[in-house]
């Protein structure tokens, strides 16, 4: 898959059968998941088909109705480089119950968080990979970017974009979906603020659609930093405002103060300032916590 592109909203599907992975579109997903070619053999000649993974959201897929769905996301910390240019991850997220983006039922994490009591010395160890992330600057693509100073005497808010029509907005934001939407609402917030946009990677790379309103964005942002790394400019940021941007968590790896106008899964544990309510969240979480359950 090296130096192709990922279609936009796609999705994919494997099938575990007799203790073996295989892919369904194994052109796409050979050099991610380990192929066996008997097993897909097998499959096609109608063996009993054990399990099917999904990637993220896939649905319309026909499948017997006794056979168990997982399914597979990217993980947190997931590569050096976009997935969105097919760069082969270092970790999924895989989840038997739902899928951490979709609010609309319980994944796996929320499970975790809202049922099961986080160990002590399980949270503490969250601590130090915590503490171990910050201190080697790492993120969920670890772009390489430049520096950027922030203005002095001015509160620094950063509002993070998305890519509009991600699966994560459409589940987990269903009041505010558009960027230029997310940078009004902040203003509203933060009138006073020195706002500073950062649009998606995928976005400023050119794999994903733009935002569709550049003159209305530029209008409302003090600045906008397309080629500025993350790292860097979470160093220098007093708040964050999201919809559903894993840029939240990272924010809360460190204690920024986040405002959700969507409902990540980070969203609704007393840890970020929430514009909308989840009730199946009832529970209040630290940071160490959900670093431990995710």
């Amino acid at each position: 898959m090296a130096g192709r592109r990922a279609p936009a909203g796609g999705g994919h599907a494997g099938c575990a059968a007799r203790g073996g992975f295989f892919s369904l579109e194994a052109g796409d997903t050979a050099p991610y998941v380990p192929i066996f070619q008997d097993y897909l053999l097998r499959a096609r000649q109608g063996s009993t088909w054990a399990m099917v993974a999904l990637w993220g959201g896939a649905t319309g897929i026909s499948l017997p109705k006794d056979v168990k769905i997982i399914r597979i996301e990217d993980g947190f910390l997931r590569s050096r480089g976009l997935g969105a240019e097919l760069v082969q991850p270092y970790s999924w997220c895989i989840d038997p119950d739902g899928i951490h983006f979709d609010p609309t039922r319980p994944s796996r994490l929320e499970k975790i968080l809202e049922e099961v009591a986080i160990p002590p010395d399980l949270a503490a160890r969250a601590a130090r990979l915590r503490r171990q992330i910050l201190a080697a600057g790492l993120s969920k693509y670890n772009l390489p970017g430049k520096t950027w100073t922030r203005p002095p005497g001015r509160r620094v808010v950063l509002v993070a974009g998305q890519v509009e029509d991600d699966a994560s907005i459409l589940k987990g934001s269903p009041v505010i979906r558009r960027n230029i939407d997310l940078l009004k609402a902040a203003r509203l917030c933060e009138p006073d603020a020195w706002l500073v946009y950062k649009p998606h990677p995928d976005v400023v790379s050119g794999l994903r659609v733009a935002d569709e309103n550049p003159r209305g964005i530029a209008a409302l942002a003090d600045e906008i930093l397309p080629d500025v790394s993350l790292g860097c400019l979470l160093g220098e940021i007093d708040a964050l405002h999201v919809m559903t941007s894993q840029i939240g968590f990272e924010g809360l790896l460190r204690k920024i103060s986040v405002t959700c106008h969507g409902l990540p899964f980070y969203a609704g544990w007393g840890l970020t300032k929430d514009f909308l309510e989840h009730p199946r969240r009832t529970k209040t979480h630290t940071i160490d916590a959900l670093v431990a359950a995710a």
